[in-house]
């Protein structure tokens, strides 16, 4: 099984800092094409939100894994799925599952039972494409809104007040579901949370989800089952995603990933291995980039995203440079902003912690 010790970057991520300008990501103006210069990859996935969702890292993988399905199923239209194309849309909540693997050893029969979901703690779309791609199996975006999901929580496009109001909102609605789940393993309140209505479990899920209307397709008898999971995070999963649906594909991706255990490598050489993944035809992950930093130069605030191009363009004759073609998750909103995703290469690379590995990581 392919597994590596890949170093997770810590995420953190305050609702200003997503609608806000940042080093690493330049929009460079009053550009011509040099030529013959661009690259990118087509049928790439629609743009999605990861709202207030600290899961950049889910979010950039389901996009890598989400194009190499289509290409798979012979899907000419990645970003706009309809009818029975919709069955085969990951969510990336099933992403965010597989990047927490902490036992990648259990056969896979076995360990969709253990799947689990974690919002806390940051992680690493490298360790989800690797862990992924070895099961390559998923939970359907079907089961469960995400979309929905995410507008609720506040999306990219919201200001700085509303970005606040509603990433407390969603820390609000995990405690509480935590609450409950940890109250059920108490032995002397199990029994009346059984009870058929008005119960302690109904009520506080209900408020959480039902109420807020954010469990529409969500059957009702899953929270008891969720209730039933041994850890919280089994029971987050269960109760969001559940057994509504999964979906294998094969062959199984031939997953990399750069710089391997043990290697390093410089913002050229990142470069130029970005430029001829996406040379092949294929959309790479790339995580660790900086957005923010503290006083003492620290980074703060990591992000990842999806590289799907690169072409060079000149400002002036002899002032040229190389952008990269972002698809990032912070909505179609940004994208428009940010010239379609084409930003200057440069400022990400000099965003990224280059003592690190497992930075790239893509599906072949």
């Amino acid at each position: 099984m392919r597994y590596l010790a890949i170093f997770v970057f810590a995420f953190f991520l305050p609702g200003l800092a997503l609608s806000a300008d940042t080093a690493a990501f330049k929009v460079v103006r009053g550009y011509t094409e040099a030529p013959g210069t661009t690259r990118e990859v087509s049928n790439m996935p629609r743009v999605r939100t990861q709202g207030q969702l600290p899961m950049c890292y889910a979010m950039t993988a389901s996009v890598v894994a989400q194009r190499h399905i289509c290409n798979l199923k012979g899907i000419a239209d990645c970003a706009n799925l309809t009818g029975a194309e919709k069955s085969i849309e990951i969510s990336p909540l099933s992403m965010l599952a597989w990047s927490k693997v902490s036992s990648p050893e259990r056969a896979v029969d076995s360990f969709l039972s253990y799947l689990s979901l974690d919002f806390t703690g940051g992680g690493s779309s490298t360790t989800a494409l690797a862990v992924g791609g070895d099961y390559f199996v998923f939970a359907k975006d079907s089961c469960f809104d995400f979309d929905k999901f995410v507008r609720h929580y506040g999306s990219i496009s919201s200001t700085p007040e509303q970005a606040e109001e509603k990433a407390i909102q969603w820390e609000l609605a995990y405690a509480e579901l935590k609450y409950v789940f940890e109250k059920n393993k108490n032995p002397s309140l199990r029994a009346a949370m059984k009870t058929p209505s008005s119960s302690p479990q109904d009520e506080c899920i209900d408020c959480v989800l039902v109420n807020r209307n954010l469990f529409t397709r969500i059957d009702r008898k899953r929270p008891d089952e969720a209730l039933e999971k041994n850890s919280f995070r089994e029971f987050l999963y269960n109760l969001l995603l559940g057994n509504c649906g999964r979906f294998a594909f094969a062959p199984r991706p031939t997953w990399q990933v750069y710089p391997g255990p043990g290697q390093t490598t410089s913002k050229d050489e990142l470069r130029q291995k970005i430029m001829r993944v996406v040379d092949n035809k294929l959309p790479v992950a790339l995580q660790g980039i900086c957005l923010s930093r503290d006083g003492a130069n620290e980074c703060t605030q990591f992000h990842s995203v999806v590289i799907a191009g690169h072409k060079q363009v000149c400002i002036t004759p002899g002032n040229c440079r190389i952008l990269f073609k972002v698809h990032n998750s912070w909505g179609i909103e940004w994208q428009d902003q940010y010239d379609n995703g084409w930003v200057d290469a440069n400022s990400i690379l000099e965003n990224i912690n280059y003592s690190r590995n497992g930075m790239l990581s893509w599906y072949e």
